[in-house]
């Protein structure tokens, strides 16, 4: 996964952020299985946005006062839904042996409530909404483990 980011310094160079859009739209229309095209962040409103972009929010099938939930929606570029879901993958199955990790811990806490396959894919959401977040407020994403007192 590559990801290019114009700096801030030169952001309000307008020819460096019309070449940067210009070669993010070229490599968009490569229509290559490999390349997802996300260059605007502004595109989604939230992280649930964006999660849903990529198909990993469920499908409602809903009416009157029952709500009902069905599988993920599928929606967005499958090869990075498939990488976010082989992470969850790799998350769940390391996770009981880093307690102190809070993402990992919640990993935990919703494997023991949901089948393993499903579990990954609400990890995979998870991770979507962090990738939005560190995107979104250009910020390194920090994990701080919890002390146990």
């Amino acid at each position: 996964m590559a990801i290019k980011v114009l700096p801030a310094t030169l952001a309000d160079d307008r020819h460096y952020s019309q070449r940067m859009e210009q070669e993010a739209r070229a490599i968009a229309r490569l229509q290559h299985p490999h390349v997802c095209a996300l260059y605007d962040v502004e595109r989604f409103r939230s992280c649930r946005s964006f999660a849903n972009y990529l198909g990993l929010t469920p499908r409602e099938f809903s009416s009157g006062e029952k709500r009902r939930l069905g599988h993920i929606s599928r929606q967005g570029n499958d090869y990075l839904r498939t990488l976010l879901v082989h992470g969850a993958r790799s998350i769940l199955r390391i996770a009981p042996r880093h307690p102190n990790d809070p993402l990992c811990r919640w990993a935990v806490k919703l494997r023991l409530r949901a089948p393993h396959n499903k579990a990954a894919v609400g990890v995979a959401n998870k991770l979507a909404r962090i990738a939005w977040a560190v995107w979104k407020h250009e910020r390194l994403y920090k994990s701080e483990p919890l002390i146990n007192t």
